[in-house]
């Protein structure tokens, strides 16, 4: 199966933590992957996003046609990803930054509060543990046990602490999965 993700917003949101989130725990099943960052010469404020495809069998380009995960943290760099998603794709977007959306036709979009559940948590930049955990309750990328192990894995490795950031995914998730 192959999975072709956006996760698009400005710079300094997490867009591009969010999208080593997923590949890493995407690559740590066995997945294909591969990480292309997108971003502006700002140091805030500017266009931040990652594609991210994610297969079974080996990944010859990186390039995307079409997606089928559009993750918006903001409504700032949607227009220029908007035209690539598919018929029947998830647009997972962040309920108070991204607004007035323009949907293709059969796309599922589904809002979380991801940056008032980090700041509730006092984790005011753990928004992208909560979309990473929002992602994967809703596009079962890979199994939940290993998102919250990714999750650990890598906020360990970056010496950023892990509890806060692992409950943060474990958030998203909870709040996707009581959301159904």
């Amino acid at each position: 199966m192959l999975n072709n993700i956006i996760c698009a917003g400005v710079g300094g949101q997490g867009a591009l933590t969010l999208g080593m989130l997923l590949a890493e725990a995407s690559a740590m099943q066995g997945k294909n992957v591969t990480y292309v960052p997108e971003y502006g010469s700002q140091m805030r404020g500017g266009n931040a996003s990652v594609k991210i495809k994610v297969s079974d069998e080996p990944i010859v380009n990186p390039f995307m046609e079409k997606v089928n995960i559009l993750v918006a943290l903001h409504t700032l760099p949607i227009p220029m990803y908007i035209d690539l998603v598919q018929e029947g794709a998830t647009v997972i977007a962040e309920s108070e930054l991204v607004h007035e959306i323009e949907l293709p036709a059969n796309v599922k979009l589904v809002h979380i509060p991801a940056n008032e559940i980090a700041e509730k948590m006092g984790n005011p930049r753990g928004m992208s543990a909560v979309m990473a955990g929002a992602v994967v309750a809703l596009a079962d990328l890979f199994p939940y046990e290993d998102g919250v192990k990714a999750v650990s894995q890598y906020y360990e490795e970056k010496h950023i602490p892990v509890e806060i950031n692992r409950d943060a995914f474990i958030e998203g998730y909870n709040y996707i999965k009581n959301k159904k």
